[in-house]
């Protein structure tokens, strides 16, 4: 498909779920180790600037910066939620971070100084992918690098028997209410597709590896607990008996042992020639 404009939430879904994201996201198995893996791919560099893009109120790849031997001088922690950054306010104190408040189409008019690395964990789907992909590389520095990683249900490339759907669609059913309209998000991005926008706006692609999260039921409840994730997922119902079907239908996996979800992580470097548009 033709990367454009994504699947963003309204940013006052995100601000309303900030505190309960901060709560939750940082003990879910999808983001901690996709953020581990993310920052021992691109390693930071010491006294250099970095930008957590999307960063959300738990700024977990932020974290995992600092506690780098090699942690960056400055850490610009960008989300596009006001509600989320006021939620990360007490990581905020830390001299080190600067909050921002961007859409990633516009980071490079709202970081003040070139960037070493920008960071993105699990996000990069709700951008509009070119615009953002030209700001992202706006803001490096010549040479710098993106860091991101997509989850493989959506890059439509496979669709495996999920039992998480499953769940969601008998809980839909014996509730009475129509079944889910998507799996995952309503239009994926290849990884070809995505490639190729990484090569429009400059940049080379220089490693991509996958990685294979462990969740369980209770890591499923958090998630979909959080609201932005039960609107993404349910559109068609109110964001409250949204989560309340997703909290039914995820109990219904207790016992279960779920396949592991696989994640894609990509590194690329910034300020290469574009193709010829001749």
């Amino acid at each position: 498909m033709t990367p454009g404009v994504r699947h963003r939430i309204p940013a006052g879904v995100w601000d309303a779920g900030a505190a309960e994201y901060a709560a939750v996201s940082p003990e879910l198995p999808l983001y901690r180790e996709t953020a581990e893996a993310l920052v021992a791919l691109c390693e930071p560099k010491r006294d250099a600037v970095a930008i957590d893009l999307a960063c959300g109120s738990s700024c977990i790849v932020t974290r995992r910066l600092l506690a780098h031997p090699l942690a960056p001088a400055r850490i610009y922690c960008v989300d596009y939620s006001a509600g989320m950054l006021a939620a990360a306010a007490p990581l905020l104190r830390d001299p080190r971070l600067r909050g921002i408040v961007s859409a990633a189409e516009e980071l490079d008019r709202n970081v003040g100084e070139p960037a070493g690395a920008v960071y993105c964990n699990s996000a990069l789907v709700l951008f509009d992918l070119e615009r953002a992909l030209e700001a992202i590389a706006r803001a490096l520095a010549p040479g710098g690098r993106l860091a991101f990683s997509i989850a493989e249900d959506w890059t439509g490339e496979s669709s495996p028997a999920s039992p998480k759907y499953e769940a969601i669609d008998r809980e839909l059913a014996a509730r009475g209410l129509p079944p889910k309209p998507h799996r995952s998000l309503p239009s994926k991005l290849s990884q070809s597709a995505l490639e190729r926008a990484l090569r429009a706006a400059g940049f080379a692609l220089e490693a991509r590896q996958s990685l294979d999260v462990r969740t369980t039921p209770r890591d499923l409840r958090a998630f979909y607990s959080i609201p932005s994730f039960a609107t993404m997922s349910l559109p068609q119902l109110p964001v409250a008996e949204a989560r309340e079907v997703l909290r039914a239908a995820m109990q219904r996996l207790d016992g279960c042992e779920l396949p592991p979800e696989r994640v894609f992580l990509f590194r690329a470097r910034a300020g290469v020639a574009r193709p010829s548009s001749g």
